[in-house]
Parts: structure tokens; sequence; C-alpha cells
């Protein structure tokens, strides 16, 4: 830090902070807005001749500070500003916040914070995440030691995140929802002892407790049947999407009547008919299972009819050669994330497979010396080979080589943020494409499609364009049957040209 009045000793403790957290692992960008927050507390201290940065002046100062600027950076200077004072009461920060000389060493929560801090490590996390949420678990240990708490406790978390970073119910910032998310995770290394994804275990216990006969239905169906882990899923997401409806509306399983059903379908309206068509032939069935396993009087499933369609009448959704290379153009292939997208959009836009084929992609699948990737398709668990081209298989190793994470799974392509692990079992790959039909400014016309499964059309479409011949085209996409690769043929003009017929005026028709 640069100043005119290099004899202010607040200036002096702020260039030794700077270096003490470049040294672990803060980046110059980082500080940029710490260093301009010091500044201020250093001509602060200046003018008013305060000599140490103590809690008791730099808080109150920066508040009113903040409040009088509208609050716009009050997050960044308020944590600059406790960063300045744990430094200068114990030259430490952040690992050892200034108040951990008052934590007992052997507290639970201080225990479990670092048991925590190693588990996130062990996961890959970045350093840089953990140094962030462990300064939030250090303070729930000082918290609880201060206020004789022996575990951690739902509603002394909430007094917690009030009084430390005013969250209370409703919209949160970013660093609220981080602050959040970090009670969490050591609330639940408290009970499983492991950090499950927040996200997933929130969705998994909201609206399950009172409705689990709901979701036990939904089970002993699918078994019955017989079905797939996919169908079964959908099965599984359909009834949580209900449950949590009915939940919102104070409704219990065993009141469900027609017109809250009515309701539930209103709330449907907007999506894709094939959406909705599928909504309620599988809402049929959870209906049904609920109603003869006794949960409801009525059999509810008979109310839940399926939207008409007309057989063939989907145009399926294609884009040019020059747009899906223009989306291989625009892929950063000099970063780590960008040589794994590349990967993933040259399996789609040259070999036509699928996003789950690609998603549970494993090494065993690629056949090197046969310069052929082996798999068996994930929709119709047909195996099937497909060639390993040069340009896809150079892909590959780069990012094998060159970009993919140290993670403990036997799929290639993997998330790039700790812990790495494979995609999602729902994981389309939508996001991974989208980024790229945004970079490469390709047009996008109103209702056409622009997810993973357009690169799978597009090179059907391109390869009927260049006369490739239909039962080619269906061994290729692995088609059972032949007229769904018939579909294509709507968005070939020139072929569809040659289909027309003669009038007696000589025109076509």
């Amino acid at each position: 830090m640069k100043s005119k009045n290099t004899q202010n000793p607040i200036i002096a403790l702020a260039t030794e902070l700077e270096k003490y957290l470049v040294a672990h692992g803060y980046s110059h960008n980082t500080l940029k807005p710490f260093k301009q927050t010091w500044r201020l507390v250093a001509d602060y201290a200046a003018e008013n001749h305060h000599k140490e940065a103590t809690v008791k002046w730099v808080m109150p100062f920066m508040r009113k500070f903040c409040e009088s600027n509208g609050r716009k950076t009050e997050n960044v200077s308020i944590r600059a500003c406790k960063l300045l004072c744990d430094f200068q009461k114990s030259k430490t920060t952040g690992v050892a916040p200034r108040w951990m000389a008052d934590v007992e060493p052997q507290s639970y929560l201080f225990g479990l914070a670092q048991g925590a801090a190693a588990y996130l490590a062990s996961k890959h996390y970045p350093q840089s995440t953990i140094r962030h949420y462990r300064y939030v678990w250090y303070q729930m240990a000082d918290y609880a030691y201060q206020h004789d708490l022996a575990v951690i406790e739902d509603a002394w978390v909430e007094t917690f995140l009030f009084e430390h970073y005013s969250i209370v119910d409703g919209e949160l910032s970013g660093t609220q929802r981080t602050h959040k998310r970090a009670t969490l995770m050591l609330s639940d290394f408290q009970r499983y002892g492991h950090i499950p994804n927040c996200g997933k275990r929130a969705a998994k216990e909201k609206g399950v407790t009172e409705y689990q006969c709901l979701f036990d239905s939904v089970d002993k169906h699918c078994a019955s049947r017989n079905y797939s882990a996919s169908t079964k899923r959908y099965h599984r997401q359909r009834a949580h999407h209900l449950a949590v409806f009915l939940s919102e509306h104070g409704v219990c399983l065993q009141s469900l009547s027609v017109q809250h059903m009515r309701e539930y379908f209103l709330s449907l309206s907007g999506l894709a008919a094939s959406t909705v068509g599928m909504a309620h032939y599988v809402l049929r069935n959870i209906l049904r299972a609920v109603y003869e396993n006794g949960h409801i009087s009525t059999d509810l499933s008979l109310i839940c009819e399926k939207p008409r369609a007309l057989a063939g009448s989907k145009i399926p959704s294609a884009y040019s050669t020059d747009d899906v290379q223009a989306l291989l153009d625009s892929v950063d292939r000099d970063n780590p994330t960008g040589k794994r997208d590349y990967a993933i959009l040259l399996l789609g836009a040259r070999l036509g497979l699928r996003a789950s084929d690609i998603r549970t992609m494993t090494f065993e699948n690629l056949r090197w010396g046969a310069h052929e990737i082996r798999i068996t398709q994930e929709k119709t668990k047909n195996e099937t080979a497909l060639p390993l081209s040069d340009e896809v298989g150079w892909a590959i190793i780069d990012y094998l080589k060159n970009g993919r994470p140290p993670a403990d799974s036997n799929n290639i392509f993997v998330r790039h943020r700790a812990p790495y692990t494979p995609f999602g079992p729902t994981n389309s790959l939508g996001a991974i494409i989208g980024k790229y039909f945004r970079r490469a400014n390709v047009r996008i016309p109103e209702g056409k499609k622009h997810g993973m499964h357009i690169l799978r059309h597009s090179l059907a479409s391109n390869m009927l364009a260049a006369g490739i011949a239909l039962p080619v085209l269906s061994e290729v996409l692995d088609h059972a049957d032949g007229k769904t690769t018939m579909q294509y043929l709507k968005v070939d003009i020139s072929q569809l040209r040659g289909c027309a017929l003669e009038t007696e005026n000589g025109g076509d028709c």
C-alpha cells in the first residue's frame, strides 16, 4: 500500500497484513477492495489520532461510512475491517481469528470445525473456499462457547446468523448465502459425519416428512413395474413436486381432492406440451398407486388426461454445420474447463451421442487400439461401437492430460468444482452448450431448442443433406425404428422438394 503518510501505524499494519494474506493464498485482485477500505480506515485514524485498529472504533466508523454510501460495498468493507482488527490483536487471521484465544481448543464445536475443514480438503475443495467456511465455523464455535452451548441446534444458529450477518428469512445476498451455507454444512457434518450437497439435502427433506406415504407408494409402484432407474427418478421428482405444492397450500394427502389437483395442473401451464403430457402420465401412475394403497379415498388418476398431439407433428430443432462449428470455435481450449467442454461438444457434434451417454462415459469405453468408442447406450441399452476419430481422440487426450482435475471417479468427464464428482444423473449438460451459444452469437429463432440434443439433431439433418441413406443414419443414431429417423426429413428442405407432386397446371403441390 502506498500513502503520503508513511508514518501512519494503520498503514504499516495494513501493509504487513497484505503480505500475510498474499502468503496465505489471497490474490492481488481479491485484496484490491480490502486495500481501499484500509486506506479509509487509516485516514480516519490519522484525523482522530488512533494508533491501533480496534473493533471499538473501526466497525462503527465503517458501518456509518457504508450507510452514507448506500451500503454497496458493506460486506467486503466489513470483512476487510475484521481482518485488520484480527491482525492488530494476534498478527494472524482467518485460520486463527482474534477471538480464537478465548475458545477452548478442546471445545466440541472447535474440533468439529477442524474436522469439517479436513473433510473438505479431502474432497479437493480450494483452500480459499475452506478458509471462508472455516471463518464462519470458528465464529460459531466462539458464539457457542460464549453462550455455553454444547452442540449445534437450529434455534441458536438462526440467532447467530441474525446477530453476525443480519440474515433473516427472505432474499439474501451472495455473501449471506455463503454464510448460511457454511452453518448448514457444519450442522450436516455434526449429524452425518460428512457434508452432503446442501441443495440436494434440502430438496430431499422438503415435503418428504409429511408425505412419506406418497413416496413409499411411488417406490412400490415402480418396483412392481420393474421401471428403469431414470423412470423411477422421474416418478420421484414428480411426486416431490406435487408434495411441495401440497405443502405450500396446506393440503394433507388424505384430504386431496379434484379441485386441488386441478389447481396443481394449472401450475404446469407454460410448460411444453410434451412435458405436460408426461407429467399427466406419471401422475396417473402416482395417484393410482396412492389410492390402491389406501392413502386417499378417491381414485384421482381418472382426471389425469394426456393432452393430445398429432403424431409426427413435431419438427426437430437443428442447426447448420456453420453454426455448429461456430459453437466449437467459441470454446477457450487454453483452460481446463474449456478442454472438457470442447471434448463434450465434439462427442455430440461428430458422433451424435446423447448427453446421458457422454455424462456416463468411462475409461473402459475408450478402445484406443481399435480406434473406437464402445458404449451401452443409456436410453436403448444397446451396445454400439462408434469411430474414434483423430479430432475427437486428441480432444479427449488433451482434457485427460491437461485439464481433468484429480477426481476419484472412473467417469471421464467430471465437475470442475470441488468435490470433483461426476455430473449428476439428471444433468443434461444444457448449461455447457448454452454458454457457448451465447459466446458464439449463434441466432436462436423463437421456439427453437438449443440444448445438447440439438447437436444430435443437427448431425442427423446435415448427414441427410449430404445424401446419407436413412438406414445408415438409423444405425449411426441407434434408432430401433426407422420411423424415428424419418422425422429428420422434415428439416431437409432439398429432400422434401424431391417428394413434391406435379399438378395438372404444371406446378408443384
